[in-house]
């Protein structure tokens, strides 16, 4: 399962760079009470989702599809941290958590929402987008958390023409 996850996390920076719709916090339009230090995006202090700061961009795509959204992300807190996300919308409380686990030093992760109710690790969120203009939005919540660059990717399609090999 980890190789797999490493494979994944490899494609979704080579599709993001190959479709350009990498995006670093300087790119994006950022309030307070976010902060942009040294080109990293810092989100100072916990924060509701009425009183979070915001950030958002605006990018097109070619044609319909799934995409996930990706972040490289350092969390300092003792639980990791988290943000809200959606494309095209404001997030809303509770189902729009996206919960980072602990990460030292800066680490893509790919978005997910909310908890599994089996405490198993959620897996990516995909938005069903069509063709042209969209937004991408997060707001803050989780005190500690940096962000140096965001990504927008189209989902992979599935793996054909795989089969078991005999034992």
């Amino acid at each position: 399962m980890k190789n797999f996850f490493m494979v994944t996390m490899m494609f979704i920076a080579m599709a993001a760079s190959a479709l350009d719709l990498a995006f670093t916090p300087q790119q994006m339009t950022i309030t307070g009470p976010m902060t942009l230090t040294n080109g990293i995006l810092v989100q100072p202090c916990e924060t509701g989702i009425t009183n979070s700061g915001r950030m958002s961009c605006r990018f097109k795509v070619a044609n319909a599809a799934e995409f996930a959204v990706a972040a490289e992300v350092r969390t300092t807190g003792p639980g990791g941290g988290s943000f809200y996300v959606n494309i095209d919308g404001e997030p809303v409380e509770p189902e729009m958590v996206w919960e980072i686990p602990v990460t030292r030093s800066f680490a893509l992760r790919v978005a997910t929402w909310g908890r599994s109710q089996t405490n198993a690790k959620p897996g990516p969120k995909y938005f069903h987008l069509a063709a042209g203009e969209h937004e991408l939005i997060v707001r803050g919540r989780s005190a500690g958390v940096e962000v140096r660059s965001l990504l927008v990717v189209e989902r992979p399609a599935p793996a054909s023409h795989l089969h078991a090999g005999s034992p």
